[in-house]
């Protein structure tokens, strides 16, 4: 009924941790690899060992997006929740995902919640059940969604490639997958649920250290709207302005954000 969709390259094989086997979970992973990955270790790694729920592929060359959408092809479950090789599942998520569908039937996206390693939350936490719009999906994590496979394969719907780790825009990929399965009419709802921890993030949170990141944001808007500079975009840029003004890069981000190139 629900497979986890785990992306993982190289060496972080190793870090997955999978919960006891349970009736009707499956794990997909999607094991990434560059060229000179050394694989001699594979065999002793106990993650693919003695496991009956467990779907092994490997996937040459890098990019989490590509990843995910490899991992998504392979599901033959109703249901399937995104996840990295770092995530720690909570003792009753799985059935807090399949109710969650259940209970909500019309739902084609469920998001959820997680936390740190330490169990705190993430700011500004979403710890109530709504629909979600076209800003409200701005905070959502990849590794927080759930997804109706069905809905997705009916309107051709993945991630958009360009976009993620291990590429030139290294984020937002998420954001524009939500933005292209809200645009297709998939109803899209929030759950209260905390049923991961996941290391306290870096990668969302830094969005101005180099100029691949910037341009993301950037190129991420415009992905969405169709707008070289459009009114999300500039609202992101006024909220973010104080980060960017402590953080010395006003004149950086300024620049390269809003480049019409």
């Amino acid at each position: 009924m629900l497979t986890f969709v785990i992306s993982t390259l190289n060496d972080g094989l190793s870090n997955i941790q999978l919960p006891p086997e349970k009736p009707n979970v499956w794990y997909t992973i999607v094991h990434q690899y560059t060229k000179d990955y050394d694989f001699s270790g594979l065999e002793a790694n106990p993650v693919l060992k003695s496991r009956n729920d467990l779907n092994y592929y490997e996937l040459q060359g890098k990019g989490l997006s590509k990843s995910r959408n490899y991992g998504l092809s392979k599901v033959r479950t109703r249901y399937c929740y995104i996840l990295d090789d770092d995530i720690a599942l909570m003792e009753h998520a799985q059935e807090e995902v399949i109710a969650a569908f259940e209970k909500n039937i019309n739902a084609d996206i469920i998001t959820f919640q997680h936390s740190d390693e330490f169990g705190k939350l993430k700011k500004n936490a979403r710890l109530k059940a709504f629909f979600h719009n076209k800003f409200t999906i701005a905070r959502v994590a990849s590794i927080d969604i759930a997804i109706k496979v069905d809905s997705l394969r009916k309107h051709n719907l993945l991630f958009d490639s360009a976009f993620g780790l291990g590429t030139d825009l290294p984020s937002g990929e998420e954001f524009i997958f939500l933005s292209d399965c809200l645009k297709s009419g998939l109803i899209v709802l929030n759950s209260a649920a905390v049923i991961t921890s996941h290391p306290q993030e870096a990668s969302g949170i830094d969005f101005v250290s180099n100029r691949e990141k910037i341009l993301a944001k950037r190129e991420m808007f415009k992905r969405v709207t169709g707008k070289k500079i459009s009114m999300m975009m500039v609202l992101f840029y006024i909220k973010k302005l104080p980060s960017i003004i402590s953080r010395n890069k006003f004149r950086t981000f300024t620049k390269t954000y809003f480049s019409l190139r």
